[in-house]
């Protein structure tokens, strides 16, 4: 279903800034752990990458995606509503299980293994951002990815959704 190779792209990129991602939980939790062995089930359902153990002993969870550099300049939130489009696999994206508590967005640096600019999401405020909208179409243009998995998404303009931020790359500079 669709380009291995993109979706290698995709994955590579995403493993290359784990230890990035990892430093910016530590800025914005102090002292916490990073439990990225979580159940399958659990990103696939409900999309959860992995679970921040805070300091004292309360548990967050977390939802990562990372953007090549090539999409810096566009400096948008994109937000999966349907995977395999069209195909006898089509079903409901990202959007329609999301529960993680936080969202971290970034995208790579230019020389690659770092963020250059990133923003973590309260998802419990960025769907109520979204509610008060109307709906993603309403903050947001449908787009088609044809590379891998025929999914289709809303590209947002991240400054739309500056109100559900709880930390931001400029914070930390």
């Amino acid at each position: 279903m669709g380009n291995n190779s993109a979706w290698a792209t995709t994955t590579e990129t995403n493993s290359r800034l784990q230890g990035d991602a990892d430093r910016i939980y530590g800025l914005v939790f102090p002292g916490c752990t990073i439990d990225r062995d979580v159940p399958l089930v659990l990103d696939k359902e409900f999309g959860v990458d992995l679970v921040l153990h805070l300091v004292t002993g309360s548990i967050l969870t977390v939802q990562e995606k990372f953007r090549e550099h090539k999409w810096i300049h566009k400096l948008e939130f994109t937000q999966e509503v349907e995977n395999a489009t069209g195909t006898q696999y089509q079903s409901d994206g990202e959007w329609y299980k999301l529960i993680a508590n936080l969202y971290l967005y970034g995208w790579e640096s230019k020389s690659a293994g770092s963020l250059a600019k990133w923003a973590m999401l309260d998802v419990l405020h960025y769907k109520l951002i979204i509610e008060a909208a109307g709906g993603l179409h309403r903050l947001g243009t449908l787009e088609h990815n044809d590379k891998y998995g025929k999914a289709s998404f809303y590209a947002i303009p991240i400054k739309r959704l500056s109100g559900c931020f709880i930390a931001d790359y400029r914070k930390f500079k």
